[in-house]
């Protein structure tokens, strides 16, 4: 397995080559065009998440990955919701 920063550089590098060719909007559509494939392609209807659905996430992430922290540490933990 590649190292993390070579796999940074790299990445570096592309961004760079596709800003110099003036391309850097290629990334972007390939990331629009994926999207719309999966919508057409799959039958389901359309599920707002709501206006704070990042900010739940966020904390929800935060939180399992302080939790797998801890626990890694040794500690045993018992949490409740407010």
């Amino acid at each position: 397995m590649r190292h993390k920063a070579a796999l940074l550089k790299d990445r570096r590098a592309f961004i760079e080559r596709l800003e110099s060719e003036g391309c850097l909007w290629l990334p972007v559509a390939a990331s629009i065009l994926t999207a719309a494939y999966y919508v057409v392609r799959e039958p389901v209807l359309y599920k707002d998440l709501g206006l704070l659905y990042l900010l739940r996430l966020d904390h929800e992430w935060a939180a399992t990955r302080l939790t797998q922290r801890l626990r890694d540490l040794g500690y045993v933990l018992a949490f409740q919701c407010k």
